[in-house]
């Protein structure tokens, strides 16, 4: 399989994880008690729903390409330290008595993590997406580290990340599209 088509399927699976994490990630405001902001993430929801399976349909003719072991190798190394970052980032929230946040600090261990990641697959917008997730999560940490007992510093997070996944994978699409007949 040519380098271009190993490529576009790292993009296509790319896409469809940044929308379904982000999707994922709005999670917590649906489950909140606050109106306003439940209605918001509904149709934030609904919205990367909606745009993840205009996606796939773009992409359903795709090839499958074999995945080679190397590549799973280092995936897997990657998404191992990952998890281990979180943990550790919820410990040191707990410990420091910012619970609120957590979401804050995953937020910027998942954009570190996509650093490695922009270079394993090929896809240099991940560097971007990085820096946006770093940027939101220690935003959003600052704010809610200096302003405790704030819902909407807490649920801000959830949308940022939400919005920048979506923002990515939405680069992602296009750059595709431009490129071929997708």
């Amino acid at each position: 399989m040519s380098k271009a088509k190993s490529s576009q399927k790292s993009a296509y699976f790319g896409v469809l994880f940044l929308l379904l994490f982000g999707m994922a990630w709005l999670i917590a405001p649906i489950l909140s008690s606050n109106t306003m902001h439940n209605s918001l993430a509904w149709l934030l929801f609904v919205a990367e729903a909606v745009f993840l399976l205009w996606a796939i349909r773009k992409w359903r003719k795709l090839p499958g390409a074999p995945t080679k072991r190397a590549v799973n190798q280092k995936f897997n190394f990657i998404l191992g330290m990952e998890s281990i970052a979180i943990v550790a980032a919820v410990f040191v929230c707990r410990a420091l008595q910012v619970s609120d946040a957590t979401g804050a600090a995953i937020a910027i261990v998942v954009g570190v993590h996509f650093i490695p990641l922009a270079k394993l697959f090929a896809l240099p917008l991940y560097n971007l997406l990085a820096v946006l997730l770093v940027i939101a999560g220690a935003a959003c940490f600052a704010i809610i580290v200096t302003h405790p007992n704030n819902l909407s510093a807490t649920l801000s997070i959830d949308y940022a990340v939400s919005a920048i996944l979506a923002f990515i994978a939405g680069l992602t699409v296009a750059r595709y599209a431009s490129k071929s007949r997708i």
